[in-house]
């Protein structure tokens, strides 16, 4: 499995200062599920650590589905130890005892189906597809993130990467406090961009207005298609 690229092109890219400081990826598995312990983007708190605490993730999903990337997907992370030249990491909002919101399913199957990881869950360091932190046990830290609830929440997750690649209507039911730039609307072509970023190309193609409403139509079935 080769890296698609260093930066994903759904996420908001917010390097860490140090970033260049950590090496080159030896191999690409897979991604390994996180869990932040908390509310809110963790960049401010990454970007404060002290040298020789230092650690940041390569993606941080927000429950709203918003995804931030950290680090180029060339270059490891510092996030899971002995297992940081092997694994993409990617950190999710909330605790240990929450389920991961819709959303955030939603876009941790769009990110996966983008990077090319093996539609799997594996417990092994060895393996390949959607690890977790804890699955490395003391070599990795020594940590039970992201939890159980979290981590069988995987399954939930290789089943929304299989509706993607069915090309099956997406349906999502927008939260409160939701903008355009918020949902994650995968296109025809497996491609994860957000509302405001389709219409924007739809308009940018210059299509007649006929296809232009179909296109409207497209993405609407797609993000409100469920909540009516």
């Amino acid at each position: 499995m080769a890296a698609p690229g260093v930066l994903y092109g759904a996420a908001l890219w917010r390097p860490i200062p140090y970033v260049d400081e950590a090496p080159p990826m030896r191999e690409y598995r897979g991604w390994i599920l996180h869990v932040v312990v908390g509310d809110g983007s963790p960049y401010n708190y990454f970007c404060g650590l002290p040298k020789g605490k230092r650690a940041f993730s390569h993606l941080w999903v927000a429950k709203n589905g918003r995804i931030e990337q950290y680090q180029r997907l060339n270059r490891q992370s510092w996030a899971q130890a002995s297992g940081n030249p092997y694994w993409w990491s990617v950190e999710t909002e909330g605790k240990p005892d929450e389920p991961l919101t819709k959303a955030q399913i939603r876009s941790l199957a769009a990110w996966h189906v983008w990077c090319g990881a093996k539609d799997a869950v594996t417990n092994k360091t060895t393996g390949r597809g959607i690890g977790t932190h804890s699955m490395g046990g003391a070599r990795w830290g020594g940590h039970e993130c992201p939890g159980r609830i979290r981590a069988g929440q995987r399954a939930d997750i290789i089943a929304e990467v299989k509706r993607i690649r069915s090309g099956r209507t997406q349906e999502i039911d927008l939260e409160d406090g939701m903008e355009l730039d918020d949902v994650v609307y995968t296109e025809g072509n497996g491609v994860p961009v957000t509302v405001r970023t389709a219409l924007r190309g739809a308009y940018k193609d210059h299509l007649g207005i006929g296809d232009l409403m179909a296109k409207i139509d497209e993405i609407h079935e797609a993000v409100v298609g469920s909540a009516g």
